[in-house]
């Protein structure tokens, strides 16, 4: 008997608002949410007491809390990953300009990957999302080689003309090896049915 969509005991008032458009992008939806929170911001809700609250809920407003969450998380784990293989590195390099300069060619070889990737594959899902924190783990073993090699020779008195041929020629020859067994266990998961497995392994 009431026109209104309102609970039994009179506490809860429910408005179902839509867009003219149907678009299901996520810009449109904040641009969406934050037009709708101004309105319900200016409105003067102070009028029909203190204790009036408005709360948001919905398919729109549940897939950007997703969105901002898995952002959130992203950001966290990258955080952790790098400084977690940071310290570690000086720790037992006990070098700390040489450990950031291992980061550099990973850093750049990540961004550079990603950004390839990005002409084949339009966005992430929470699977591949996470792959940023990951490759850094994978990817960071290599230079520790080369590190750990390029140190090695040094401390045996050898120049440094001959400690870079011994780190390309040799370790690099090993690494070269090592990559190409990396490449080809993740593109295996190419054909895998599941997307976010195969979107893994062409990352």
């Amino acid at each position: 008997d009431n026109p209104y969509l309102i609970s039994e005991d009179n506490k809860f008032f429910v408005v179902w608002i839509y867009p003219h458009s149907g678009s299901s992008a996520l810009s449109f939806y904040g641009k969406f949410t934050q037009i709708i929170k101004e309105k319900v911001v200016a409105f003067p809700f102070s009028d029909y007491g203190p204790n009036f609250q408005v709360s948001y809920a919905g398919s729109m407003q549940t897939r950007l809390n997703e969105y901002n969450t898995l952002i959130n998380d992203l950001t966290r784990a990258g955080i952790i990953s790098i400084l977690g293989i940071f310290i570690v590195l000086v720790a037992y390099f006990r070098r700390v300009w040489a450990t950031l300069l291992l980061f550099i060619p990973l850093v750049s070889g990540i961004v550079f990957g990603f950004a390839i990737c990005s002409f084949f594959i339009e966005k992430l899902n929470v699977v591949t999302s996470f792959l940023f924190s990951i490759l850094f783990g994978l990817g960071i073993d290599i230079g520790i080689h080369c590190l750990a090699r390029y140190l090695e020779d040094r401390k045996q008195g050898l120049p440094v003309s001959q400690c870079i041929h011994n780190l390309v020629l040799k370790t690099g020859r090993s690494s070269f090896t090592s990559i190409m067994t990396t490449v080809a266990a993740f593109f295996v998961l190419l054909v895998n049915d599941f997307k976010g497995f195969s979107e893994f392994g062409w990352i």
